[in-house]
């Protein structure tokens, strides 16, 4: 399955992965009635299965956060193992709150882990593993959009773009590995400079900002969801489906009561 979102570049989103497509009568059991629970149970009875969802409360999403602020923004996914990336490690391990914390031990699964991240440092290894996780990134939002389309769930949503600043130098040669990425991709994409990050927020344009440049991808957006009434429309057009309230199961017992 995540070979086939790896490589076929942007693909069809009008059924499901080949993992499941095409697999008749499928007896489905999901655990849990929140976001994922039901966006899951929405994609396989879409494609003809019989789904039963499993939730411990008296209906979907009575646990899910009312509001979740955040952003779709598919061009910013990248891998963490980049060129640079191992110095900057090794000096957050004396920082108190680090964005990267490792605690080294004689533990060989984890040196030949480290060995494997450092292998994949190189500006080659960046750009082929950006260029996969930017594919599965589209392909998600393609998704989403397609889901918001034919649902009707509603939500706070922006589409102004974003912008990334960079603060440094060896910040904006980061970003133009990125962008070149972006260019092999044919994602909309600009990089600019000083000016050009004022002219696109304003409230940069100051003195002492540190701004040096910056990635503006016009296409990406930012949300506030009310990700419980956006999970309750969803499930109310599930048809063929059944809920199984005020009962805890664990994948264990699930697996225990088949055999």
């Amino acid at each position: 399955m995540f070979y086939w979102l790896f490589y076929r570049p942007f693909p069809e989103i009008s059924s499901l992965p080949s993992a499941v497509q095409g697999t008749p009568d499928m007896k489905v059991v999901i655990i849990g009635a929140g976001v994922v629970g039901v966006a899951t149970a929405w994609y396989l009875v879409k494609d003809g299965h019989e789904v039963t969802v499993i939730e411990r409360r008296s209906g979907p999403a009575e646990e899910t956060s009312f509001g979740n602020a955040g952003g779709v923004c598919p061009g910013f996914a990248g891998p963490w193992a980049a060129p640079g990336m191992p110095f900057k490690a090794f000096k957050w391990m004396f920082k108190k709150h680090p964005p990267f914390k490792l605690r080294p031990r004689l533990d060989p699964a984890q040196w030949r882990w480290l060995l494997e991240f450092v292998e994949n440092c190189t500006s080659e290894r960046f750009a082929d593993n950006k260029a996969r996780m930017q594919r599965m990134a589209h392909y998600s939002k393609a998704c989403l959009v397609a889901l918001r389309e034919e649902t009707g769930i509603q939500y706070d949503h922006a589409s102004k773009g974003v912008l990334q600043t960079f603060c440094s130098e060896a910040e904006m040669e980061n970003g133009e590995r990125a962008a070149k990425v972006l260019t092999d991709l044919g994602i909309t994409h600009a990089l600019v400079d000083t000016a050009g990050v004022a002219a696109i927020e304003p409230a940069l344009n100051v003195a002492g900002a540190g701004v040096v440049g910056g990635l503006h991808l016009p296409d990406n957006n930012r949300t506030i969801e009310n990700m419980q009434q956006s999970t309750e429309t969803s499930y109310l057009q599930l048809d063929p489906i059944m809920l199984l309230d005020s009962t805890i199961f664990t994948a264990k017992s699930l697996i225990n009561n088949q055999q």
